[in-house]
């Protein structure tokens, strides 16, 4: 146990940290998160093996294609030449972007086909270098649910988040990425 002088100056210390923070400027407005994994290139190949595979990229390809982030995803026939290679992995719904080395990996579970194309929209948005994003409505949130629906966002059916996926944070998200290039 700490003796009571050590407790009261922790205590001291901790309220000290909490009035410095709320002294902070806000943050911006913005909620989007970059990562800074930038490619040299301004076009990226992805290989994608079997045609569940080919459907979701080609979904999630043109979903940030459209974004104007001043990269542009291109499907490849070589798995060797790819700059991402999209696998399937796992036996749950979800996904994985695994960056670094030669290659990024792109790995997608085992959803609903149309989910799964969800999934691979989210995927590709941490391979052009987007973080999770925490505060507000995204196609890049940590999580969705059943109907497609991120975790900050409002309810709606399946069709309304694959007719438009990306949301307002990720298409600001977007543009700051392409004035970065």
């Amino acid at each position: 146990m700490l003796p009571t002088v050590l407790l009261a100056m922790k205590a001291r210390i901790a309220i000290v940290a909490a009035v410095f923070c709320a002294a902070l400027p806000a943050a911006s407005a913005d909620a989007y998160s970059l990562l800074g994994r930038y490619w040299d290139d301004p076009v990226i190949d992805y290989y994608a093996g079997s045609p569940g595979e080919q459907t979701a990229s080609l979904y999630a390809a043109r979903a940030w294609n459209r974004a104007g982030t001043g990269l542009r995803f291109r499907r490849t026939t070589s798995r060797r030449r790819a700059d991402v290679v999209v696998g399937t992995a796992g036996s749950g719904c979800g996904g994985v972007a695994i960056l670094g080395g030669r290659q990024a990996r792109v790995r997608l579970g085992r959803c609903d086909a149309r989910l799964t194309r969800l999934v691979a929209a989210h995927e590709f948005g941490h391979v052009l270098g987007f973080g999770h994003e925490r505060r507000r409505c995204a196609l890049m949130n940590v999580a969705f649910d059943q109907t497609g629906t991120p975790a900050l966002c409002n309810r709606r059916p399946l069709s309304y988040w694959l007719a438009s996926p990306l949301r307002a944070d990720d298409l600001r998200g977007a543009r700051a990425l392409s004035r970065q290039r």
